[in-house]
């Protein structure tokens, strides 16, 4: 499950919370994308059975397996072909509904992010390039705080943000978005939350003094003898510190922020402290 909101929410007084809870969810639930986005790929909500037995001939190969609901980057596979299932070793576990998504040959890959009034006005607030493995798997985002982005890209998620401030949501909005070859945009994924990179852009011209241009945020595990060894450990190589959890057998997960005056120096820089 996901901690996009309360839980148990069914079980919390509407009154108590800023967004009604089932509406939250509902939007954050990949399969409804369709709702908010119609340049969004062709998709298919389909049982794990149906998967198994006639992907074959569900959609054109190559194509896209997505949970209905993760972060970080969790939910997200590209198989070549029914012959790559096996890859998929534990990451289907516990999932009965899946989303079989048409594949689309991206030249960017981008995060957009808005905030919705309670006036139902959106403003953007920022923009990102999203780094990605060959299987899809999300690694980080290299966020951009002095590059402008395209008009097209930013009117993409002004439209999304307006059927979703006419569902009744305000707060963050975040979209994954991708452009392919001719120029167009798709929306992949709603994040209608607020997200690892929000506050990077709440805080840019704070963090585009003390890192950069250009501010790369992307999560590691690592084995650490207390917290303040990790905090240092970061900031000793000229990174700041988003969040961070622990785990029972030593082990730490962590949210970090790296950056320089051009994007791969600032993946360079958090590749080097997890390596």
């Amino acid at each position: 499950g996901s901690l996009h909101l309360l839980h148990p929410y069914n079980t919390i007084s509407e009154e108590v919370c800023a967004i009604n809870p089932h509406l939250l969810s509902h939007l954050n639930n990949k399969a409804n994308l369709g709702e908010i986005a119609r340049n969004s790929p062709k998709r298919k909500l389909i049982t794990l059975e149906e998967l198994l037995k006639r992907a074959d001939g569900l959609m054109e190969k190559p194509f896209v397996i997505k949970k209905t609901t993760g972060s970080s980057g969790d939910g997200v596979r590209i198989l070549k072909s029914v012959d790559e299932f096996p890859l998929l070793d534990g990451f289907l576990d516990n999932e009965t509904e899946i989303i079989l998504e048409e594949y689309v040959d991206s030249i960017n890959n981008y995060g957009i992010q808005y905030f919705i009034g309670k006036d139902k006005r959106a403003h953007f607030v920022g923009f990102n390039f999203q780094k990605t493995t060959e299987s899809g798997e999300f690694e980080g985002s290299v966020c951009c705080l002095s590059e402008k982005p395209d008009g097209g890209l930013v009117d993409v998620g002004f439209k999304a943000c307006k059927k979703l401030a006419a569902l009744g949501y305000w707060g963050f909005v975040g979209l994954d978005v991708l452009q392919d070859k001719i120029g167009d945009y798709y929306i992949i994924d709603p994040n209608i939350r607020a997200t690892a990179a929000t506050p990077v852009y709440l805080l840019g011209d704070i963090l585009k003094d003390m890192l950069g241009s250009y501010v790369y945020v992307s999560s590691a595990k690592v084995e650490a003898d207390s917290p303040e060894q990790l905090i240092n450990s970061i900031e000793k190589q000229g990174g700041l510190l988003l969040s961070m959890s622990h785990s029972k057998d030593g082990v730490y997960k962590y949210f970090a922020m790296f950056g320089a005056d051009n994007p791969e120096d600032a993946v360079l820089k958090f590749a080097q402290k997890t390596s």
